[in-house]
């Protein structure tokens, strides 16, 4: 201590260091994925540690490097039956993938209780939930400090970085939506102009809130609604907005009244459960054939007078899809039925307990063709589509569309409310109105 009060810390760890030499390589080559080996060099009766990597001087490292030595020396350094270090900001300085490694090294490290403090957003992104511990006003006022209850990791790393902005519009928000993910971030935001512009006023104070995919979905919801309502209005009425996945057409409504029996019954009213229609948000495309045909005649510069051709080929490949869905022995069925194994894996909704292919495909049929319209499929539709329109028209300057440019493509086609989905408009006059 007398030497870091007299300035002298290089001589600190350079003491620390020549105990613990090996392992302190060991810790150090771990996280940077590269050899470093530390040697001693007598100097006027005097010890120096330096690094036999190409001939530098410890010192002579970067902040990063001389972060890590630190680190690692005052770990080995500690010599106590009951080790608790406080580590601050050990990931200032370092490259991700190296905090990342970092994270892992301290992990294995199990002599020592280790407490680390970071404002770093992508260091507690490395983090799982339940090693995180949060120090709010609460847990100041009370001494006490509690991990994150499920599903609160996002709000924590909001929190820690200050979005004051939010906070102050959420206690003004007289709807406050829950969606999936960027997508949905980016259909509401651009949807919702065109709904003003188009169909009617859009009314102030709507707030959305991205909460990573559906997996764990209640349990999220309710760590935001804890989180958030000390800050939202008594009035303010809560909405989930998900993808209807693998859950059959016929246990919707069943999954909406899962969701409401876990709310408390004061807050059940103002509580609200949207599903797309359809499989995901891309799908919805699939439920207006003469809305799709326009898309499609727009986007490859084909004449409008060649819309019933367009569209009896959309309708031939919609039945031959509903087909092919029920086929065990077709990649559609084979695509379907690994998603709904995932879905089963990682979420504990009860509709999914002993839940089958078969029961999500048995209400399916070339009517409601959407509901099995995931992501890869849409993206095979498209391709056979275009197969089929190569052979009539002369397309050989045009990339072929895609999931992620159809979106954009509706998007850019919207001049009117004539222009955009009916079960789109529905979605937004819940959301806005």
């Amino acid at each position: 201590m007398d030497k870091i009060s007299k300035g002298k810390n290089y001589e600190v760890i350079r003491n620390k260091i020549l105990g613990h030499r090996k392992e302190i390589e060991s810790h150090i080559s771990k996280v940077l994925e590269e050899n470093y080996e530390f040697t001693n060099i007598e100097s006027e009766k005097k010890t120096y540690i330096t690094i036999k990597v190409n001939g530098k001087d410890l010192f002579s490292y970067g902040s990063g490097f001389i972060q890590l030595t630190e680190i690692f020396s005052s770990i080995e350094y500690v010599d106590s039956e009951i080790c608790i270090l406080l580590i601050d900001e050990p990931d200032a300085h370092l490259h991700l993938k190296i905090q990342k490694n970092l994270i892992e090294e301290l992990r294995s490290i199990e002599s020592s209780q280790m407490f680390v403090i970071s404002h770093n957003e992508r260091f507690l992104d490395q983090v799982t939930e339940d090693e995180i511990l949060y120090l709010n006003e609460d847990s100041i006022r009370n001494c006490v400090l509690k991990g994150l209850p499920c599903g609160a990791k996002k709000i924590a790393l909001a929190g820690l970085q200050g979005c004051l902005e939010k906070i102050d519009s959420l206690r003004y928000a007289r709807k406050l939506v829950f969606i999936e993910g960027s997508t949905d971030s980016k259909f509401f935001a651009i949807m919702g102009q065109k709904y003003n512009d188009y169909c009617s006023t859009v009314l102030p104070g709507v707030e959305f809130i991205e909460f990573g995919g559906v997996d764990e979905i209640m349990a999220k919801f309710l760590s935001y609604k804890e989180a958030l309502s000390s800050v939202v209005s008594d009035n303010c009425e809560w909405f989930i907005v998900r993808d209807t996945d693998c859950i059959p057409i016929d246990k919707i409504e069943y999954v909406k009244k899962g969701y409401k029996d876990r709310i408390r019954s004061e807050f059940v009213n103002r509580f609200h459960v949207l599903f797309q229609n359809g499989y995901g948000i891309e799908s919805t495309f699939f439920t207006d054939t003469k809305l799709l045909t326009r898309l499609i005649r727009n986007y490859y510069s084909i004449d409008e007078t060649e819309d019933d051709y367009i569209s009896n080929l959309i309708v031939d490949l919609i039945s031959d899809f509903s087909r092919k869905a029920k086929d065990v022995t077709d990649p559609i069925n084979q695509a379907l039925s690994v998603a709904l194994e995932r879905q089963i894996a990682t979420r504990r909704e009860l509709v999914y307990k002993d839940l089958e292919l078969k029961d999500m495909l048995i209400n399916v049929d070339a009517s409601n063709i959407q509901y099995i319209m995931m992501k890869t499929v849409v993206d095979d539709f498209l391709k056979k589509l275009f197969c089929s329109l190569y052979t009539m028209y002369d397309l050989n300057n045009q990339s072929e569309l895609e999931c992620d440019s159809l979106m954009d493509l509706y998007y850019s086609n919207i001049a009117s409310s004539d222009d955009m989905y009916e079960t789109h408009k529905q979605l937004l006059r819940e959301i806005f109105s």
